[in-house]
């Protein structure tokens, strides 16, 4: 059985490479949050960090199998919080 224990709460700018998050909160104008919907960005969704380019002005997140680009303004401006799987029972 794997048991998910939810960490601390961060914005997406601040996600690491490869670990997985979940959105707690949209924080953005109703056009934006509206259009993250569309791209499948809502509370409960599972996101990580791919890649973020020179800078860290733009970072590639990987959405329900899609990757998609952010500024980091709008990162700013996503709630996650940090998954960490474990293993119960001493289970393989």
């Amino acid at each position: 059985m794997v048991i998910y224990m939810q960490l601390s709460t961060i914005t997406l700018d601040r996600a690491e490479p490869d670990k997985l998050y979940t959105v707690t909160e949209i924080r953005t104008e109703p056009a934006m949050t509206r259009r993250l919907r569309e791209l499948g960005l809502i509370p409960g969704t599972d996101i990580s960090l791919r890649r973020t380019n020179w800078g860290g002005a733009i970072s590639s997140y990987m959405i329900r199998g899609a990757q998609i680009a952010f500024r980091r303004e709008t990162a700013k401006r996503i709630a996650v919080s940090e998954h960490f799987s474990g293993r119960a029972d001493n289970e393989p």
